[in-house]
């Protein structure tokens, strides 16, 4: 079984629509949780699991089984303004709570506003505190390396998974004539099992699923009311500024630290 174990704001969704598509061809099964210590209840036939809430709690309920994983991970900072403005304008309402959550966050001032966010985001920090970075069975990456080198990134996501990339040979030939297959018979529902999947079949799904076609509109050009708001990282130096700027310091700076983002406190 293939996993990934992801965060909010780590570029999770995007990560997700990947998996579905290669799993598409791969002909995996996908199960796709999202709840803090929650495993979907029937795992026997799953490819590939994805869990956005990932936590050490869920590493360790799957000890016995056999799974090869990737993890992404990106700086907290950057995750508290991202959920700020997720939360407040573009996250899907998921019930009653987050209705009223965000209807607080709407009628504060933004510095206020970020506070209470950073509250909300302790769970989530917590999941990043706890979690063992020295897994031999989990492939430690950045949202930042994943958004800027993407083709590299996801590679060598692939080559520790064992999902076959052949670039030449019987091997690249036979997935090439069974991709071009499942274009027609994804038409109908069915699809035959690709056994590899060729470098540029993955440059061209990441080509369709680039920032600036799924936005519209380049990195760093800012809508703080999409889902994609700006597609940069470090763009926390615009948000994160005086008392919570100290705030944030005492009680994650050591996570900035340990996560390598920063050297010191000095920032």
């Amino acid at each position: 079984m293939h996993v990934f174990f992801g965060h909010h704001r780590c570029a999770t969704t995007w990560t997700v629509t990947l998996i579905l598509a290669l799993s598409r061809e791969l002909g995996l099964r996908v199960a796709q949780e999202d709840r803090y210590e929650k495993l979907p209840s029937d795992l026997e036939k799953t490819g590939f699991l994805t869990h956005s809430n990932a936590t050490d709690g869920i590493v360790r309920q799957l000890a016995n089984r056999e799974y090869r994983a990737f993890h992404v991970v990106r700086d907290p900072r950057d995750i508290l303004v991202s959920s700020y403005f997720s939360d407040k304008y573009s996250h899907y309402v998921y019930g009653q709570q987050f209705a009223q959550f965000r209807e607080q966050l709407g009628a504060m001032e933004f510095d206020e506003g970020l506070r209470l966010e950073l509250e909300r985001r302790t769970a989530e920090f917590e999941a990043l505190a706890q979690w063992n970075y020295h897994n031999p069975r989990v492939y430690e990456t950045r949202y930042e390396d994943l958004t800027t080198s993407p083709f590299e990134e996801f590679s060598k996501i692939l080559g520790f998974l064992g999902i076959p990339m052949p670039a030449a040979g019987p091997a690249y030939r036979a997935a090439r004539a069974r991709l071009a297959a499942n274009k027609l018979l994804h038409r109908v529902g069915m699809s035959v099992p690709v056994g590899g999947i060729p470098p540029e079949w993955l440059h061209d799904l990441l080509d369709k699923h680039s920032f600036q076609k799924i936005a519209g509109r380049q990195k760093g050009q800012e809508d703080q009311k999409s889902h994609y708001r700006k597609g940069v990282a470090g763009d926390w130096v615009n948000y994160l500024t005086g008392a919570n700027k100290e705030l944030f310091k005492t009680r994650w700076g050591q996570l900035t630290l340990d996560l390598g983002y920063e050297r010191d406190m000095d920032w």
